[in-house]
């Protein structure tokens, strides 16, 4: 039977990898990647970390190349015993490509199992370190451009609080954050509490905790990747 492995990667320390992680790449013969370029720097460090020299065909998978060539894909996998999927960092899938790659191998071919290699999320590491309640979270992906949306979209999280209390987690860009603390100002104040979590595992991570008003000013300068989560009060 082929095998699709979904192969969780470094979310911006290379020294996360695991070593099954290091292994299933290596050991596949295609990997399907957003970025060539960049998961060729990961198999630069596996070799050094690991000493597996095996490089496998990368192959460029992403959200236009998902949509126009899926049959291609499944091609790829029936043609070769061993096939990796990895985003750009992290686990794949979770707002990544790959879902409806797995979706179609899952409903339709059943001579391709499906295997998931666990590992780093940048959704899971906020929630644990933001020292809000863990046990019922959710996740609520990038948050929408328009403030309007971003507005209606927060007041059906304060509806779904109601009913359960919930730890609300985000994926936003640091040059939308200043905006979205803004929007959460102004309908919720001191009646919701923010963490925002800046370039995790990196050299420079940082995080920051409070209320929208508090964390304007602090997160005013920030670059690079950024994860929040939000609960009510």
């Amino acid at each position: 039977m082929n095998q699709l492995f979904l192969v969780s990667t470094p979310i911006g320390n290379l020294g996360d990898i695991s070593f099954r992680a290091a292994q299933t790449l290596t050991d596949s013969a295609v990997v399907l990647c957003e970025d060539t370029r960049r998961t060729g720097k990961l198999f630069v460090y596996i070799s050094e970390k690991y000493g597996l020299t095996t490089k496998p065909r990368l192959v460029r998978f992403d959200d236009t190349t998902e949509n126009k060539d899926l049959e291609k894909f499944i091609d790829i996998i029936k043609n070769n015993e061993n096939v990796s999927i990895v985003s750009d960092a992290g686990t794949p899938l979770i707002n990544d490509p790959g879902y409806k790659l797995v979706r179609e191998v899952t409903n339709n071919h059943q001579d391709i199992s499906v295997i998931n290699i666990p590992g780093p999320s940048s959704i899971i590491t906020t929630l644990i370190l933001s020292g809000m309640e863990p046990d019922n979270f959710m996740f609520i992906g990038y948050l929408p451009r328009k403030d309007g949306q971003r507005e209606t979209l927060f007041k059906q999280c304060l509806q779904i609080n109601v009913i359960k209390p919930t730890t609300f987690v985000a994926l936003e860009t640091v040059f939308r954050l200043e905006k979205t603390l803004k929007v959460l100002d102004s309908l919720f104040g001191e009646k919701i509490t923010i963490f925002v979590a800046h370039e995790l595992t990196k050299l420079h991570e940082s995080t920051f905790k409070g209320t929208p008003k508090q964390l304007i000013e602090k997160c005013s300068k920030l670059k690079g990747e950024i994860t929040i989560s939000f609960r009510f009060v």
